[in-house]
């Protein structure tokens, strides 16, 4: 499965890797703690995947990822790290309001990813439903006056 975001994304959204080095740590340290950073693309991931489904459940996990995905998921990513850090301001919290609402139009079919080929579901045509003959909302004896 590709990856949604890499080290070379965030930098792409303006964050260097001492900065991320800053951010994922609570002491001086000098290297990237890739468990915080794991857990913060696996967090963007995860928000992208659930507003994706709706209308592109078929080509789902993305492989290879379209360039779109990797940026939303890169500035989602910035923001779980500063969040982590205890430190969003009024910048970071706008990108990601702006990211969310891109997810929602997403999800909606108002903002389409360009990387991506619809893919149909394949279907033999049978559809299975679990009602009854109690869940008519008419009698049949009240649909013979039509």
């Amino acid at each position: 499965m590709a990856d949604y975001c890499t080290l070379e994304d965030l930098k792409k959204v303006g964050l260097s890797e001492k900065k991320i080095i800053q951010l994922t740590n609570d002491g001086k340290a000098d290297t990237i703690n890739e468990g915080v950073l794991t857990g913060c693309i696996a967090a963007a991931k995860t928000m992208i995947d659930g507003f994706a489904v709706v209308k592109y459940s078929a080509a789902m996990p993305f492989d290879p990822v379209p360039g779109q995905i990797k940026t939303i998921t890169a500035i989602l990513t910035k923001y779980f790290l500063y969040e982590f850090a205890s430190a969003v301001d009024e910048k970071i919290q706008k990108l990601y309001d702006g990211q969310m609402a891109l997810l929602r139009k997403l999800s909606t079919g108002t903002f389409k990813l360009l990387d991506v080929q619809d893919k149909k579901v394949k279907s033999d045509g049978v559809t299975f439903t679990q009602k009854k003959p109690t869940d008519r909302a008419f009698h049949p004896s009240k649909l013979g006056a039509f």
